[in-house]
């Protein structure tokens, strides 16, 4: 399968999917432009100069700064997306009562929030310290419940550990399935992304999915996040991990963000 159909069957997002499974894709790929617009959403990190939370220092702003509440309106208004992605780098507040708001923002324009990225410092997944990995493990539980709170259905965490080392699926897997468990209690599925350490390797993220062996722990392809060793094998990468995606991750050029909408609504 060449890069331009991959991205025709699966790229239904240019930042992040909405909330389809890997097995529905077939049964969309022919659908009309309305749906899929439908099946497009876009993250709140392809916006990360809009925020002062992620802004460079002595960065001159030329636009309004943008706020999460703000992010569902802007996406319909502007892109014709109504899928929001949220980075958690851009919660001003991370109170659930906070989260309930975004959650309204959104469905008073018709919009949902469908999976939040997680990136903030401190937890690993793959941590060898038995007190460091639980206690991640809690840290990335209480942000399941601020996306149950939002509204969304998965959020995507980073699995840590060190692309350079032999993956240890006995722990990384082990913090998953206790993650996954939780998304079950929850309806929040627990994602892995190609997104550095150990999960820089696709390998090892369908390694752990088969330990997990759940519905409620699946793959979120990026097509941009390789390392340049993988580059030049890019669709045998994400070959591998399609099989398990919920949703994808997908850039279309470099371009901005109005005319990468443009070119991905023509590749689906």
């Amino acid at each position: 399968m060449n890069r331009r159909e991959f991205i025709r069957r699966g790229a239904w997002a240019v930042a992040c999917s909405g909330a389809l499974s890997a097995g529905a894709l077939s049964k969309t790929v022919t659908s009309d432009s309305k749906a899929k617009n439908k099946r497009l959403g876009c993250t709140t990190v392809c916006f990360r100069m809009r925020f002062p939370q992620t802004q460079p220092k002595n960065y001159s702003a030329s636009v309004p700064a943008l706020k999460l509440p703000e992010a569902p309106a802007f996406f319909a208004e502007k892109l014709g997306v109504h899928n929001i992605e949220l980075w958690s780098r851009h919660f001003e507040d991370t109170s659930l009562k906070y989260c309930r708001k975004l959650r309204a923002a959104a469905k008073k324009v018709g919009s949902k929030v469908i999976n939040i990225q997680l990136d903030e410092p401190g937890y690993n997944l793959s941590s060898n310290d038995p007190a460091q990995r639980s206690k991640s493990i809690e840290f990335v539980k209480r942000w399941m419940d601020r996306a149950a709170a939002c509204g969304a259905t998965s959020l995507r965490a980073n699995t840590g550990g060190s692309a350079k080392e032999k993956l240890d699926v006995s722990v990384t897997g082990d913090s998953f399935r206790q993650l996954a468990e939780y998304g079950e209690e929850t309806g929040v599925k627990i994602l892995i992304e190609n997104h550095g350490g150990s999960s820089s390797n696709p390998d090892n993220i369908v390694v752990i999915i088969k330990a997990v062996n759940s519905t409620f722990c699946r793959m979120l392809p990026d097509f941009g996040n390789m390392p340049a060793n993988f580059r030049q094998q890019r669709d045998e990468f994400l070959k591998k991990l399609y099989p398990y995606a919920r949703s994808l991750h997908s850039c279309v050029g470099d371009v901005n963000m109005l005319s990468r909408m443009s070119l991905l609504r023509q590749a689906i």
